[in-house]
């Protein structure tokens, strides 16, 4: 696995990179491969991929868009094939007191939610996955927190790319974003509940490689471990608000914002 993220601001230059890594992995060299998009959540999640998309599709690769229904309309708008992942509605689902408990991060409470929401969650992550999974394709390019993407890789056999918006890489020098105030010595242990993601949602997890006819793995497997996957993770935010941690690996970089379309062209 390697740790990446691109410099510039310039959806080219992030554009040039997913070219570039998946040609490097594409079996069939006669053809443009066909890139499917994962991603799940609201705007923020759906745009920067969409953004990518978009770019990609100009160049001539072949683009499938598996998201949230509430977005159907806007990915198509531009041409690109859209998959939902779930027939429900992402943003009145957060608008739920339930919901809220998915946005603590707290484990008690995002048990709680889960089993308050298993049907849907079974919708989006293992019915609309495997349902993405069912048509061939040649790279994965994924929101980061939908770890699962993984998954539907081995399942195809090809590499996976994950675009995070925050730094998902150990650090002494600040703790994970999600913890408001530093932890000192133990700043690099407030990332290990990264891990337990797939603990919390094991049996999603478990029901998913299930159907994706792919072993069990453990519940406490890493984030974006997938048995034979190329995976490589794009860290995609400005330098200016986190700079380098001088203990990250070399090759962990921090060069660019995310893409972004623009409001005048939202549903």
């Amino acid at each position: 696995m390697v740790f990446l993220a691109f410099s510039g601001g310039r959806i080219e230059a992030i554009a040039i990179a997913l070219v570039a890594f998946s040609h490097f992995f594409r079996r069939d060299q006669t053809r443009m491969p066909t890139l499917l998009f994962v991603t799940h959540g609201t705007r923020g999640d759906v745009e920067p991929l969409l953004a990518l998309a978009v770019e990609l599709q100009k160049t001539g690769y072949k683009v499938r868009f598996a998201g949230p229904v509430d977005f159907e309309g806007w990915v198509t708008s531009f041409g690109l094939a859209f998959e939902p992942l779930g027939n429900f509605s992402v943003k009145e689902l957060l608008n739920t007191t339930e919901a809220q408990g998915l946005l603590t991060f707290h484990p008690v409470k995002m048990g709680r939610a889960l089993a308050h929401f298993k049907g849907l969650f079974q919708e989006m992550m293992v019915d609309g996955l495997a349902r993405a999974a069912r048509r061939p394709a040649d790279m994965i390019i994924s929101h980061a927190s939908l770890a699962a993407s993984s998954d539907i890789a081995e399942a195809l056999g090809v590499p996976v790319l994950f675009l995070s918006p925050v730094p998902f890489v150990a650090t002494r020098y600040q703790p994970n974003l999600l913890v408001p105030f530093s932890l000192g010595p133990f700043n690099r242990a407030s990332y290990l509940p990264l891990r337990f993601v797939r603990l919390i949602f094991a049996g999603l997890y478990h029901d998913l490689r299930r159907k994706l006819a792919l072993k069990r793995l453990s519940g406490f497997a890493r984030p974006f471990q997938s048995e034979g996957t190329n995976a490589l993770v794009l860290h995609i935010y400005s330098d200016a608000l986190l700079p380098r941690p001088a203990d990250w690996p070399e090759a962990t970089f921090i060069v660019g914002n995310p893409p972004f379309i623009g409001v005048s062209r939202m549903r």
